[in-house]
């Protein structure tokens, strides 16, 4: 009898095992911010988990919060705001983000840098991305845009620490 419900035991183990990994590695995987390129939106330490799927079926749209594999070093992935999208025009002046000559509303900048860039045009499946915390990120203005092959996938919520808990919209700004 004992023999008979270890047995059972470990069958369903290895099921949820299994199912848990199936999710990872399709569905949903959970990240750790490990910088604070953007605050305020995510800090040092947060953790979210980022849909994987979403961009199978949607486009990535501007203002989606991804994680990406850095161009420069595929083995680390890094987590940015989606700021241009292909065939579009960026350019920065004085701090301000400019999408084909009309000013990008970014209500989440806390410091507005006064630095300048481009103007450049984005190739086509390929994304402009930005830190949130401007002064303190690395990103497309250093080392160019992220191609759709290198998304993981979509923020879609922030669930720790509880306190911070917060869904991720499409397209949604803050």
């Amino acid at each position: 009898m004992f023999k008979h419900r270890l047995n059972g035991s470990f069958k369903l183990i290895l099921i949820t095992f299994l199912v848990a990994l199936i999710i990872r590695a399709l569905l949903i995987q959970p990240y750790h911010v490990t910088s604070s390129s953007m605050e305020p939106t995510l800090l040092e330490g947060d953790k979210i988990l980022v849909s994987k799927l979403i961009y199978r079926f949607t486009k990535p749209q501007r203002m989606d919060i991804v994680v990406f594999k850095y161009p420069l070093n595929k083995e680390v992935d890094y987590v940015k705001r989606i700021i241009g999208l292909p065939g579009e025009i960026i350019e920065i002046r004085s701090g301000i983000v400019y999408i084909d000559g009309s000013v990008l509303e970014e209500n989440y900048i806390i410091i507005q840098p006064e630095d300048d860039f481009g103007p450049v045009v984005i190739p086509g499946n390929r994304f402009f991305v930005l830190g949130d915390n401007r002064k303190d990120s690395l990103d497309s203005r250093y080392w160019g845009t992220v191609s759709r092959d290198n998304l993981l996938g979509k923020v879609v919520l922030l669930f720790w620490p509880h306190e911070r808990l917060r869904y991720f919209r499409a397209g949604e700004k803050k």
